[in-house]
Order: structure tokens, then C-alpha cells, then sequence
């Protein structure tokens, strides 16, 4: 498939949002980008008006849980359907809806932690495809960032046999003013691990073995979890592990969160401010302290002695407050912390990228979505299993098993001619990581990590110039 031919399907394919949030927002803003028919359903009329003016969407008014309003958005003519409104019962009615109007694939947002059991449930009973929690999401990312408290951020692949960390480049480091080439001259193991992006004053690269590491670079490195944690420390990321965390917002995400950090054995303070959710998060994790009260007040954060905690999660429903938080954990020395974060432009105005480990929500739930969507217009059928978006959303990481038929297969990566801004970042076979060089071939079953700077790849051979 061609690029023009790529350019018609995508245009061709119609993608009906409903809820006009943040989650809602940034899909608009993401799939109308990328050329897809959208219509935004939404019953307030001056979020409606305000998303149709900013971007290339129509739009209907009204509530997407009535039939009316799905006929009038020409429901039966859609492929995909996604369901995001703040309210659990609307999106999961509208899907059911919308699947019985003809539309062909169903996507439901679910948020609230009691319906956990529909998301296994589901799996296109009831009339919904797809039903995803993007708090769950994000407890579940926020998790992995524990496991490298130095890593701005930290992404699972081949079921978490490999990973993908963001580290910064210190001043004096041991890989200061090393060519890629030379990595392995110096540390041991390095065949299991590769830097496949670095951030330099604000410009993306994707290097090869002549590029030169600088201070201050940000380099995302991906490989073997367990060489990739040496070379972390090699990097001198922390190894401290984290034991205790103080959380400050028993949101969604901490009735998540907080059972799989009891799990591990973490120990978990919460302070929220509304008593009814406090107990409520208390009856459920007795392992856990809770207190009610204000946690954005200094006076009660030091008498609950934030400053002996390993690391901070901020949860509250205000980004201000979470960036606050957060930087005041730092200058106290916590050495890991995580904010929660809904208006991404309030992260590049903050400088906080550059402090803090920040997770987005609705982000994790777009880049979910915009996996599946490309995982529909794949003209060769190599499937894409995992899709994350790094470097300030500047470059996608997207995980595919290679399909039989592929132009790929058989071919030593020295014979294959890539297109620009593209990397192979790693092979799983058999169990193996492989950290790919010139000699080695692609075989059918092959799952790989490929990196794109400013590339939309929908399958494996979009990576193949011509």
C-alpha cells in the first residue's frame, strides 16, 4: 500500500467520539490530524462549538444514549466507535446503541473502579468490542516507573521482558563524549540494550553507531530488562528501592493503585480531603493509612513527614496543585515522584518534563486508541501489539509481530532499506532478546520494537522505502 493509497483508507474511515473532555478532546485533536472522518456527539453545545472550531471534526448535539442522536451521527455508517463521556453508564449504553445501529467496532471508557470486572468481561458481549479504563492505565504505568526511580519514563514490551527508560546524561557521566560504536569497548553486556533516541536542546534523534553522547542529552535506551537495568546504574540511576510512597488524591487511579503497591509490599500513605471517599478507599486496603485532610497544606504534609517517604504521587483533580506538590517534594529530596497531569500544555509552559515523571491520562488512553485504529488500516496484517509515544510525543515506539507474508522476512537487516527516522530496536524470538545488527534475518513470529521519528506506521513494511 502506497502512500496515496494509505491517505485514501485512512479518509475513508469513519470515527464517531462522543464526550467532548479531555479524553474526547485529545482524540479529536490526535485522529482528525491524521486525516480520519470524525463527528464529535456531545450535548454541550459550547464544547462542542469550541473543538469544532479548533480542528477538522463535525459535530452533533446532543445525548449520544438516545437513538435519535446516534441516527443523526449516521452511527450505521461507522467503523469505529468510542465512547468517553465522564459518566460510565452513558458510554457503556451509547456503545450498546451504536453496535445495535450497525456501527462496526465498539470502544467504551470506564473509569469508575467497581465496573474493573466488565473489562475482561466484555471482549464483545454486550454489543462493545473494547472497554478500557484509562485510570487503570495509568496506575498500572505509574507502577513501572517505580521500578526505575531516576527514569523519566518507562514502557513494557514483549510482556515485560523488555523495556523502554528515559534517562538524562550527567556531566562527568562514563558515556559523556562516546560514539554509539564505542558503548561496547567500554560496558559489558551492551549487545543487550540500545540507545534508540536521543533529546538534545529540544531536537530528536534517531542515532547510529557514529553519533556522539553529549551532557544533558536525554537518551531513551530499550532491551533486556535485566541488562538494562545494569546499564541504568552504569548511567547512575538510582537503585534505592522504593518502599514507602505517600499519594496525595484518592482519585480513580489510587483505588488501583493502592492495592498493587500493597502487593509489593510498599508501604502507602493517602490523604484526601473528602471523608466519604477516604473510608471508602481505607475499607477496601487495610494495609494502607489514610487520613482526611488537605494534602496540598505544608503544615499537614510535615506531620505526616512527607519528607521520610521514598516517593510522591500527586492524584489531585488540579494540575496546579499537583505541580506544586511535586516540586516541593523534590527540593525535600524524595527521590521519586509522579504527577498526575490532564492539560498537557501546562507541561511545556512548567519546564516539569524536565523534573518530574509526568503521566497523562487521557494520553495513555488516545495512544490505545490510535494503536487500534492503525492496527485497522494495516495493509499486510503484521500485527501491532504494543504503541506508546515518547519524546514529548514526538516519536512513537510501536511493537509488531512480524507476518508471514511480509516483505521483511528473510531478509538481513544490512539488505533492507529503511525509510528515514526509523530504527529496529530489538527482536524477541524464542524467548531471546536480540538486539539487532547488520547480519541478523527477520523470520515470520519475530516480534520487534521500531522506533519513528515523525512516521505514522500502520504496518511492519511502512518501514521499507519503496
Amino acid at each position: 500500500m502506497n502512500d496515496k493509497e494509505k491517505e485514501a483508507k485512512l479518509s475513508q474511515m469513519k470515527i464517531s467520539i462522543v464526550g467532548a473532555g479531555a479524553v474526547g478532546s485529545a482524540l479529536c485533536e490526535d485522529l482528525s490530524s491524521k486525516q480520519y472522518d470524525v463527528t464529535l456527539i456531545e450535548k454541550d453545545a459550547h464544547k462542542l462549538e469550541d473543538l469544532l472550531a479548533n480542528y477538522d471534526i463535525m459535530g452533533v448535539l446532543g445525548n449520544a444514549a438516545t437513538i435519535s442522536v446516534l441516527e443523526e451521527a449516521n452511527i450505521k455508517d461507522c467503523d469505529v466507535f468510542i465512547a468517553v463521556t465522564n459518566y460510565d453508564e452513558i458510554n457503556l449504553m451509547a456503545s450498546i446503541v451504536a453496535k445495535e445501529l450497525g456501527a462496526k467496532y465498539t470502544i467504551a471508557r470506564v473509569s469508575n473502579p467497581e465496573y474493573t470486572d466488565y473489562l475482561n468481561f466484555s471482549n464483545g458481549k454486550l454489543g462493545i468490542d473494547l472497554i478500557v479504563n484509562p485510570e487503570l492505565e495509568a496506575a498500572t504505568e505509574m507502577l513501572n516507573n517505580l521500578d526505575y526511580p531516576s527514569a523519566f519514563s518507562v514502557e513494557s514490551f514483549f510482556r515485560g521482558r523488555a523495556h523502554l527508560i528515559s534517562l538524562d546524561v550527567s556531566e562527568g557521566s562514563q558515556i559523556d563524549g562516546l560514539a554509539l560504536s564505542q558503548l561496547g569497548a567500554v560496558f559489558d553486556h551492551i549487545d543487550k540494550i540500545l540507545i534508540c533516541v536521543v533529546e538534545r536542546q529540544g531536537e530528536i534523534f534517531i542515532p547510529y553507531g557514529d553519533f556522539v553522547i553529549r551532557a544533558n542529552d536525554r537518551v531513551y535506551v530499550t532491551g533486556d530488562s535485566q541488562q538494562l537495568r545494569e546499564f541504568y546504574k552504569v548511567l547512575g540511576g538510582s537503585t534505592k528501592k522504593i518502599r514507602s510512597t505517600m499519594i496525595v488524591g484518592a482519585s480513580n487511579i489510587a483505588f488501583h493503585l493502592v492495592p498493587k503497591l500493597i502487593q509489593r509490599k510498599i508501604a502507602v500513605k493517602v490523604i484526601e480531603r473528602k471523608e466519604e471517599k477516604a473510608l471508602r478507599l481505607a475499607a477496601e486496603n487495610e494495609e494502607a493509612v489514610v487520613i482526611v485532610g488537605d494534602g496540598t497544606h505544608p503544615d499537614l504534609l510535615f506531620e505526616e513527614y512527607l519528607e521520610n517517604f521514598d516517593a510522591l504521587i500527586t492524584l489531585t483533580g488540579i494540575d496546579e496543585e499537583n505541580i506544586v506538590l511535586s516540586i516541593l517534594a523534590k527540593r525535600l529530596g524524595i527521590g521519586k515522584t509522579l504527577t498526575k497531569m490532564d492539560r498537557v500544555a501546562l507541561i511545556e509552559y512548567t519546564g516539569l518534563m524536565d523534573l518530574e515523571t509526568v503521566v497523562i491520562p487521557h494520553q495513555l488512553f488516545a495512544d490505545r486508541i490510535i494503536h487500534l485504529v492503525r492496527s485497522f488500516v494495516r495493509s499486510y496484517g503484521s500485527n501491532i501489539e504494543k504503541f506508546y509515544r515518547i519524546a514529548n510525543n514526538q516519536v512513537e515506539a510501536i511493537e509488531f509481530t512480524v507476518a508471514s507474508d511480509s516483505r521483511l522476512v528473510g531478509k538481513s537487516l544490512i539488505e533492507i532499506n529503511l525509510v528515514d527516522n526509523v530504527m529496529i530496536g530489538s527482536i524477541f524470538r524464542q524467548g531471546q532478546i536480540i538486539i539487532p545488527s547488520g547480519h541478523d534475518q527477520l523470520q515470520a513470529g519475530d516480534r520487534l520494537i521500531i522506533v519513528a521519528y515523525q512516521r505514522d506506521i500502520s504496518d511492519l513494511d511502512d518501514i521499507l522505502r519503496g
